[in-house]
């Protein structure tokens, strides 16, 4: 197991190969979780914010399959792109799970506990990142 360690400030760069954009770890979980129905898709910069990681990625399901389905193809897909889910929590619950992924955490909730929690006034010095997937 290998962890990349990038410096304050620097810049995403996304690789191009053949005229295609690869997305970067937190732009493929939002993704993942709005192509399995996911809605309210949050991506929060946590960089100066938070030392628990660089992103957060934020998404509401409707119940705890839901949420379980969602947390499934948000591993699979960051597995094929090389990356490796470090943690996960919640998964049996369901109500809300986490994924550690290193630089990005995901947390997928189902609305009651997203709405109690309210983790982007908790953070609410994250800047937000547009995300143009839904």
């Amino acid at each position: 197991m290998y962890y990349i360690l990038k410096e304050k400030n620097m810049p995403i760069i996304k690789k191009e190969t053949n005229d295609k954009v690869e997305l970067t770890s937190y732009e493929l979980a939002a993704q993942a979780a709005v192509d399995k129905k996911a809605w309210d898709v949050t991506i929060l910069n946590m960089e100066g914010t938070s030392l628990l990681a660089d992103y957060f990625v934020l998404c509401t399901v409707r119940n705890e399959r839901m949420a379980r389905s969602v947390a499934d193809e948000i591993e699979e897909r960051l597995k094929t792109q090389g990356y490796t889910i470090a943690h996960t929590e919640g998964y049996r619950q369901g109500d809300w799970i986490l994924l550690d992924a290193g630089e990005v955490i995901i947390h997928i909730f189902v609305e009651a506990q997203r709405t109690y929690y309210d983790l982007e006034s908790l953070w609410s010095d994250a800047q937000r990142i547009s995300f143009e997937g839904e």
